[in-house]
Parts: structure tokens; C-alpha cells; sequence
């Protein structure tokens, strides 16, 4: 997700999720009631064990000024878990429906209900994503999850139902995971079909429950910490660990699927505003572009 900068008094569009629009981020809360083991919350070691609320009424007069001073059309709530408290969450549906727009947020499949959908569509939710990590109840015990493969088909069936798109976060290379269990995990991908899959490696951060375990089995092979690259063998070499998580990119992240979210007339003006300000951009090939615009915005 690019964030808008609110020092630029120039018009800016950037991506909520599935959409180049007009749009920035609002952080309503901070800290999560979970203890998921690879998580920075699985130690309490940045924001304690309490989570902390901005109250809807604040959440509403935030995006009131970003409406009125920066003229945005969609939010993304990045916050750790947006859906954690549903009377919070409702009462800032029913606030922030008044200004028509787009919006999506990260939750646990354990907190989406009917009830809870329904006002979120009605508020302008266009889309969810999911720690679903894994589809082996083994790795989520391991991962100390508390989640259960039929919290994942119901909440992703209850968007499906209200045609709200979803987004699922997999984890590969997680303790206790074997072949197996991948299997599992794309057996449940295909039947909750969601519009993408973010995959990611199992990554052991200081401060977390999972760097601990890791230290203490020898797991680390690397030290650079990125996900989007094996950092710790388990029960799977490094080389195995790329040729799962690519064979999956290349079937559930298919494409067209990957370029959906700039088919907008808006990318079309800001790549144009880019190049103006950075023609060398013209040069650097398509990866250099979405580099710099990423940066820029």
C-alpha cells in the first residue's frame, strides 16, 4: 500500500488494496489481543498487553479533515487487527459512512460475523485481508493461531456472499510444516478462492516468540530478515522453500491478477506526473517505475 504524503499539495492516487484511487492510511488502534508466535505482539514487546482504541468519533473526525483538506476517496486501516472489538468497529461503519468511501482493513477470520459484514458493506468496504497462514490445523497450532479452518471458509464465504473482495496472507516454511500441510493449505486455497494470495516466508523478527525458538534450533541461515525470501530452514531446504512459494505465486497469483489494481485512468495521470518530474524513470524499465512511483508516493 502507498500512503499518501499530506505535504504534497499536488493531487495524488495511490492503492486501497484492489484500487488506484485517491487514498491514505488511518491507524485506529494499536496492539492485538493474539499472541501469534511469529508476531510482534506474540511478546508484547512494542505496544504491552493492552490494546490501545482511538474512539469512533475521533476515527470519524480524522477522515473528516482528510476528506475536507485532501479530498481522498478511500482508506486503508492497517491496523493489526481493524475488527477486534465489533461494537467499536460497527460505530465506526455507521460514522464514516457519510463520506462515500472506498475502504479496506486487516482482520482475523475469527472476528467476521453477518452482522458485522453487512455494516461494513453498507459503509463502503470494498475489501478484507486475512491472516489465514496456513490451511493444516497442525501449523496453526504450532503457530499458536487460534484460528480454525472453518473460521477461514466462513468468513471468506460471508465476503464472497456480500461480494466483498479478499486477500489471504499464507505463510510457508512455518514450524512443524511438511509437504503435506502445503497441500492442506492449497486445498483450502482453492476452496475459499480468494482474489489474492500474499505468501510470505516464515521470517523470525527480533521480539518475537518464533526468534527465540529460532536461535535456539539453529533454524536462521540469513540475517537480511526480508519475507519475500527464505530466512530459516525447518523441515525444508532453501531451495525447496523457493520452489513451493514460487510454483504457488504462479498459481494463485496468476498475471492479471497482479496488474488488475492499476487498470484506473488515474495510474495512467500519475505515471505521467511522475515521468515529468523523473524522466530518467523512461529508462529504468517497468520494475524501475513501480520502484520510484512506490517511493515517490
Amino acid at each position: 500500500i502507498y500512503t499518501l504524503s499530506l505535504h504534497d499539495a499536488l493531487p495524488i492516487c495511490n492503492i486501497v488494496m484492489f484500487n488506484w484511487i485517491r487514498a491514505t492510511t488511518v491507524m485506529t488502534s494499536l496492539g492485538c489481543p493474539n499472541n501469534c508466535i511469529f508476531c510482534i505482539n506474540s511478546k508484547r514487546a512494542m505496544f504491552g498487553r493492552k490494546v490501545r482504541y482511538n474512539s469512533p468519533s475521533y476515527v470519524e473526525k480524522e477522515v473528516e479533515q482528510l476528506v475536507s483538506d485532501y479530498k481522498i476517496e478511500g482508506v486503508h486501516f492497517p491496523d493489526d487487527n481493524f475488527l477486534s472489538w465489533k461494537k467499536r468497529a460497527i460505530e465506526i461503519c455507521q460514522k464514516i459512512k457519510r463520506f462515500d468511501l472506498i475502504w479496506d482493513c486487516e482482520s482475523r477470520v475469527d472476528t467476521l460475523d453477518r452482522e458485522l459484514i453487512l455494516q461494513m458493506k453498507s459503509a463502503g468496504c470494498d475489501s478484507i485481508g486475512f491472516g489465514v497462514e496456513s490451511g493444516s490445523p497442525k501449523v496453526l497450532r504450532a503457530l499458536d493461531k487460534r484460528a480454525e479452518i472453518e473460521q477461514v471458509i466462513k468468513a471468506f464465504d460471508l465476503c464472497h456472499e456480500n461480494k466483498i473482495k479478499t486477500l489471504a496472507q499464507i505463510i510457508v516454511g512455518s514450524p512443524e510444516e511438511t509437504l503435506e500441510d502445503i497441500a492442506l493449505t492449497e486445498k483450502l486455497l482453492d476452496r475459499i478462492k480468494p482474489d489474492y494470495v500474499q505468501l510470505s516466508y516464515m521470517t523470525p523478527y527480533e521480539g518475537t516468540v518464533v526468534y527465540d525458538m529460532a536461535v535456539e534450533k539453529g533454524w536462521i541461515r540469513k540475517t537480511n530478515m526480508l519475507a519475500d525470501e527464505p530466512q530459516v530452514e525447518i523441515n525444508f531446504r532453501f531451495e525447496e522453500l523457493e520452489e513451493i512459494g514460487n510454483r504457488l505465486e504462479r498459481k494463485y497469483n496468476p498475471l492479471f491478477r497482479k496488474i488488475r489494481p492499476y487498470l484506473s485512468k488515474y495510474l495512467v495521470y500519475d505515471m505521467l506526473r511522475l515521468l515529468g518530474k523523473k524522466p530518467s524513470l523512461l529508462f529504468n524499465g517497468t520494475r524501475g517505475w513501480v520502484d520510484a512511483a512506490g517511493a515517490y508516493l
